[in-house]
């Protein structure tokens, strides 16, 4: 158990002993440590694969890029490792509890617009640890989530108002007309094929950026049938906006693509996302028996 409850803080104790000595215009290689043995390697390369990672998340959010970021996350690194105590578990696990809810109350700020409490909060574990009894926990996590339900309710109305204005805002800057109440756009390849409607069974494909035109990488289906549960919204609306291969320009919102997913992805629920959609209406299973069997008879 003690080992599962510190394998994160062991991972930023071995980053920050990777990190200690470093100038702010970068670290040390490892030739420039002197009689450096097998564990300083060890150590190393371990801090070399976390700052790794954190160059990767870099290049999805551009905010942690800087030189005044990179600065401050080492430093961030070095408080955590000089906090822990030695041969001191409870205190430890109250450290690490005490960071966990300090982030923890930090993004509910950015994502709710609600600042917890953390003197309520450190009160409230005080009484519950020395109480006579434990609570109910049942009980306890249904008023939790009763209350964070009214909290999720709020932020998706908000985000729902921001995204509508700021969607309407980059349709006409792109002067795309409305096709429905989350998606604006146009036909930019037409031709005189069947249109595409609701329980068809498609083939897309379908490019996405943001407003400044650079690639979104994110999961979204290349098949499926129109006004299916799987295929978001503003999809669907682009697809019965099309005949059968046909390509179309679009504009939408993270928060109607994605949901809150869009947080998960690197965007605001407010950020435009641009696509290009290219659909065709796939042979249905009957049309493909019969071409099959009109392949055989020309065989024979």
């Amino acid at each position: 158990m003690k080992i599962k409850s510190y394998l994160s803080i062991a991972g930023a104790a071995l980053m920050l002993a990777a990190c200690q000595g470093a100038s702010e215009k970068g670290g040390k290689s490892l030739a420039d440590i002197p009689n450096a043995t097998a564990a300083d390697s060890l150590i190393y390369y371990f801090g070399q694969m976390r700052g790794a990672e954190y160059q990767r998340e870099a290049e999805r959010d551009t905010t942690l890029d800087t030189d005044q970021a990179k600065k401050a996350y080492v430093q961030g690194v070095q408080a955590g490792l000089n906090a822990a105590k030695a041969n001191d578990e409870a205190y430890n696990r109250g450290l690490f509890l005490g960071m966990q809810m300090a982030m923890n109350m930090q993004q509910f700020k950015d994502e709710y617009d609600v600042q917890l409490n953390k003197k309520v909060f450190v009160e409230s574990l005080s009484d519950a640890i020395s109480a006579d009894s434990v609570q109910d926990a049942r009980e306890m996590q249904k008023e939790f989530y009763r209350i964070m339900g009214s909290f999720n309710e709020q932020k998706e109305k908000r985000d729902k108002e921001a995204a509508d204005a700021a969607l309407t805002q980059e349709a006409a800057k792109l002067k795309l007309a409305k096709i429905s109440e989350v998606l604006y756009g146009e036909v930019t390849a037409k031709n005189d094929s069947a249109k595409i409607k609701t329980g068809d069974n498609v083939v897309m494909e379908i490019k996405l950026s943001n407003a400044g035109g650079k690639e979104i990488e994110a999961p979204l289906p290349s098949r499926g049938k129109v006004g299916a549960r799987n295929i978001m919204a503003p999809l669907n609306d682009a697809l019965t906006a099309l005949k059968t291969g046909e390509t179309g320009k679009f504009v939408t919102s993270a928060q109607a693509l994605f949901g809150q997913r869009c947080q998960q992805l690197g965007m605001k629920p407010a950020d435009a996302v641009v696509f290009t959609m290219k659909a065709s209406v796939a042979p249905s299973d009957e049309a493909k028996d019969n071409t099959r069997k009109v392949t055989e008879l020309k065989v024979k």
